[in-house]
């Protein structure tokens, strides 16, 4: 009830106040005014001036320059709906590079795992190790340590605020994972109690390099770990890396691990995707249970862990990319009113120009010009404001997931919107040039 009631007030009242500034203009016209006007032009405006002061632009394009920008105000309205439609459609690419890209190139560069399982007990080390080395689907793994809490810096007593980790133990050195690091330092082998926070968990606990946390892990107790870098995760942001060693005695789990990180001998989705199907088969068979899903997004590999955060976007995507086509077709059909209108009022000088020998072509180039300048000239706006704007809505749109997205700009969206708005303005331009040039000489010069 309530959308269908925001529809009918919407209806009712956007015709009512478009039409206030166009009515009042209308009232205030004196019948003397009404009475003298004859649908010429006698005005000349500063860009009339400057245009007959170029000498060697074609005479045509002059004055379809000039046409187009007779009447700023019906110019405004129409960039207003035409920038908007080209903003959204650029945001919407430029945000789907962004996805792409973050999960993509940015996050294979951070996971260097193939394959990763999570098991439903802490198993032995080295027992696991050997074995899967053993496959001959495997070139190295790595088993880490997965946990949770509550973070909060050591000098605050516990709250309802303190905000959820996702504790990792670090086998040290780790070749599978690679730090994009933002500050301070990785942890090192010889570390104890050293941390390193993704820096969006950070900024949400209050901490800075060198302070003190206490992590609530609840039944196995509190552990305490010093802030010694900040991190770049885009798919888990409360994640928190540490030393497995020293995860492992502090929660009781020496020599104990409950995932595993493998690296396979080919590295192509359907290879990683058919060596993690022998692989649980495998560890099955030696009666070591798994988890259903993998230990980021589910997913047992990297390719399907790079897919599933894809489509977890496409909808959103899909959602403003439809939105943007909207946009642009309401753009379009503005666009195709301000033309007809232009039409209607320069009947007289239409009839002039072809009493003088235009053709109809000529007549009709110079509408569907005006159309094209027009779309270009919103495309030009919208550009330069699409950069920013993209980023804003790529960070906008990692919010609800919990996820940083890395922005990247493409031209390839800018690219695209040019040609569509080329097309669109010459068909919202086809009409009101075809009128045009149906326009006779006897019934333009007879039209009051």
């Amino acid at each position: 009830p309530q959308a269908i009631a925001a529809q009918v007030a919407l209806a009712l009242l956007a015709p009512l106040l478009a039409s206030t500034i166009p009515v009042f203009a209308g009232a205030r016209i004196t019948v003397r005014e009404a009475i003298t006007t004859y649908g010429l032009s006698s005005q000349i405006s500063l860009l009339d001036r400057l245009l007959t002061r170029i000498r060697c632009l074609p005479r045509q394009f002059s004055l379809t320059i000039s046409n187009t920008f007779r009447h700023k105000g019906r110019v405004a309205l129409t960039q207003i709906t035409l920038v908007l439609s080209g903003l959204i459609f650029m945001m919407v690419m430029s945000t789907g590079d962004s996805v792409r890209n973050t999960f993509g190139d940015v996050i294979l560069s951070i996971l260097r795992y193939n394959v990763t399982f999570i098991f439903e007990d802490p198993e032995r080390i080295h027992e696991v190790e050997d074995l899967t080395l053993a496959h001959p689907e495997v070139k190295a793994v790595e088993m880490w340590n997965l946990g949770g809490g509550q973070i909060r810096p050591s000098s605050q007593p516990e709250s309802d605020d303190d905000e959820a980790v996702a504790m990792f133990g670090v086998p040290l050195p780790t070749s599978l994972y690679g730090p994009q690091m933002r500050a301070g330092r990785w942890l090192r082998p010889e570390d104890t109690h050293a941390v390193v926070l993704n820096q969006e968990l950070a900024e949400e606990a209050g901490v800075s390099l060198g302070d003190w946390v206490t992590v609530d892990h609840g039944v196995e107790g509190e552990t305490s770990w010093q802030v010694v870098g900040f991190l770049f995760d885009p798919i888990i942001a409360n994640s928190a890396h540490v030393p497995r060693q020293t995860m492992q005695r502090e929660l009781n789990r020496v020599g104990k691990a409950n995932s595993v990180w493998i690296q396979t001998v080919r590295g192509d989705p359907d290879s990683e995707v058919a060596a993690a199907g022998h692989l649980r088969q495998y560890y099955e068979e030696h009666q070591l249970d798994l988890e259903p899903g993998g230990t980021f997004a589910g997913q047992d590999t990297a390719s399907e862990t790079t897919a599933a955060m894809i489509a977890n976007f496409s909808m959103i995507s899909t959602l403003l990319a439809v939105m943007a086509v909207v946009i642009g077709f309401v753009g379009g059909i503005a666009l195709s009113g301000v033309l007809s209108l232009n039409v209607l009022e320069r009947t007289r000088e239409i009839g002039v120009m072809r009493a003088i020998g235009a053709s109809s072509g000529a007549v009709a180039r110079l509408f569907i010009g005006e159309g094209l300048i027009l779309g270009w000239l919103s495309w030009a706006i919208a550009v330069p404001l699409s950069i920013p704007a993209g980023q804003l809505m790529t960070q906008a749109v990692g919010v609800p997931y919990g996820m940083n997205l890395v922005y990247i700009y493409e031209p390839s969206g800018a690219l695209y919107w040019l040609g569509i708005i080329t097309i669109l303005s010459i068909l919202a331009s086809f009409l009101p040039a075809r009128r045009a040039t149906r326009i006779s000489v006897r019934n333009s010069l007879a039209y009051a």
